[in-house]
């Protein structure tokens, strides 16, 4: 199999989770924290994110087929399994499922006791107050702070001791416990936030199981979409020798698919021969003349255009079917 490498890192790194840090917080789960297709498809890009595409022309051309042994072996390079990458598909926190773990975990620790040390320190009133917590399992939490103090003590509690007098001189306290004595995840968090634990739990799930709603619209609104699109019939089909190319649709819009790529290649023609093909000005107004035009001035006599009479159009999910262009095996 062969793959784009374009298309690859965008498809990978694209599927990949994005990691929110909370600054004030370091959280270790107590509760204290607050198409892939490889067409070049132009129908529908007058920018679903508001920003124009006049004038744009997209890079992929430029890039050459590799093979997936080859893209593994860069990836474990780097320590990465690409197979992992691959399969990844993000969590529904918001589903039913999902929400039951949530609950289930919670259960299972709320009463945990796990605490080794609370840390109090002065605010600006000179009143002690709780901004820090280590546990026997070496997690840390902490108020933004005590934050530069923590980290150097790497959690040992004589040199947090030390820094500490450095600092505040005999105004802080560490109040430490036996593994198993201490309060448990429900009690540090309520002596932490302010809060209960129980009512984190709830605004948590109140909060996922809304943003999954809206999520399920949002997908049901793309599938719709796509559903759409892909019926687009298709007024001509655009081949080199018998190799399916492209297709145009009445409104003038142009899908160029992978396979353009192989042919150039085979027939050793310079990439750049097909720079207009990726250029939404060129293919998102044309015809079928000025597309058999462009393809001949590249590949000369072998290029073939098949045309349709109305009612008896090909769709766009057809000609992709029947095109098989390389496509990504995600």
């Amino acid at each position: 199999m062969q793959i784009s490498s374009s298309g690859l890192y965008q498809s990978v790194f694209g599927k990949l989770p994005n990691v929110l840090k909370n600054s004030n917080v370091e959280s270790t789960e107590k509760g204290v924290d607050s198409k892939n297709n490889n067409s070049n498809t132009l129908d529908n890009k007058s920018s679903t994110s508001g920003i124009s595409l006049t004038g744009l022309t997209e890079i992929s051309y430029k890039y050459k087929l590799m093979n997936v042994a080859d893209v593994e072996a860069d990836f474990k390079a780097l320590g990465i399994n690409l197979a992992d990458i691959l399969k990844f598909k993000p969590t529904d926190s918001g589903s039913p499922q999902e929400i039951l773990k949530y609950k289930d975990y919670w259960a299972d620790k709320a009463n945990d006791q796990d605490t080794k040390a609370i840390i109090r320190i002065p605010n600006k009133s000179g009143v002690l107050e709780v901004k820090g917590i280590i546990d026997y399992s070496g997690g840390k939490t902490y108020r933004d702070s005590l934050a530069g103090i923590m980290n150097k003590s790497g959690g040992d509690l004589d040199k947090l001791k030390s820094l500490l007098s450095e600092k505040y001189g005999d105004n802080f306290s560490i109040e430490t416990f036996e593994k198993g004595e201490g309060p448990t995840v429900a009690e540090v968090h309520q002596i932490f936030n302010g809060t209960s634990l129980d009512a984190f739990i709830n605004s948590e799930i109140h909060s996922r199981e809304q943003n999954y709603q809206v999520e399920l619209q949002r997908r049901e609104e793309v599938h719709k979409q796509k559903l759409m699109y892909n019926q687009t019939v298709q007024s001509a089909i655009f081949s080199v020798g018998d190799v399916v190319v492209g297709s145009i649709n009445d409104k003038g819009y142009v899908e160029i698919n992978n396979n353009i790529l192989q042919q150039a290649d085979a027939n050793n023609i310079d990439r750049e021969a097909l720079k207009n093909f990726y250029s939404y000005d060129q293919m998102s107004n044309a015809d079928t003349g000025k597309v058999t035009e462009m393809l001949r001035n590249v590949f000369g006599d072998d290029v073939n255009v098949d045309t349709f009479s109305q009612g008896n159009r090909p769709t766009l999910e057809e000609v992709r079917a029947s095109s098989k262009a390389s496509l990504l095996p995600l």
